[in-house]
């Protein structure tokens, strides 16, 4: 995925509702289904909902993230803790918070991923 050329597709649905379904249907592992998800949302998105939040105009038959995301990953506290607070900040603070979750992410990569592989969703303990 390039920024700002979706190629006729729709970001949001491709990486949300989609990814979740395919997921879920085709990765044995739940483990691995886990990672996925937990990645997705962690290091994949926040990044993503910033460059949104830049060129919304370029996204014009996007749905709102927030619409599209937000029953997907309602149960991952790192869709509340990673791209929620992106899609609701100001640009700027925006900004700030992702710069955040950069560093989060690369303490996370250094630790050996403790964060992607962790069980944190209702049900899943």
């Amino acid at each position: 995925m390039r920024q700002n050329n979706t190629g006729g597709y729709k970001l949001f649905q491709v990486f949300g509702p989609t990814l979740a379904t395919i997921t879920k249907d085709w990765l044995r592992s739940a483990s691995l289904a886990r990672i996925v998800m937990n990645g997705t949302v962690q290091r994949f998105w926040p990044l993503m909902l910033l460059s949104y939040k830049k060129c919304a105009k370029d996204f014009a038959d996007e749905s709102k993230p927030q619409a599209i995301l937000t029953p997907v990953f309602r149960d991952n506290v790192r869709y509340w803790v990673f791209a929620y607070p992106v899609i609701v900040l100001p640009s700027l603070l925006a900004a700030v918070w992702v710069f955040a979750c950069r560093i989060l992410n690369r303490i996370d990569k250094a630790v050996g991923f403790l964060m992607l592989n962790c069980r944190d969703e209702p049900g899943n303990s």
